[in-house]
């Protein structure tokens, strides 16, 4: 989840530059009061989870399994 995550917040960061950044879960009430953060504070967010995301995804997967983020995508 975290790779997707990064995956996610990196293509809207090079599309849009600051983008609001939500990392729990946040009411419909409150969802219309986050703001934008900046780009550079997204980015150190991405770094951070595809650096867990390392820590947890294997080296390869194999059969049906092929083609999810593997831990050479996270690096």
């Amino acid at each position: 989840a975290k790779f997707i995550r990064a995956l996610s917040y990196y293509n809207l960061t090079m599309l849009w530059g600051d983008v609001p950044l939500v990392t729990t879960s946040v009411g419909l009430d409150d969802s219309y009061k986050v703001g934008r953060t900046p780009q550079a504070e997204v980015l150190a967010q991405v770094v951070k989870d595809l650096l867990d995301a390392e820590k947890s995804l294997p080296a390869a997967w194999t059969g049906a399994e092929q083609g999810r983020a593997t831990k050479g995508a996270a690096q």
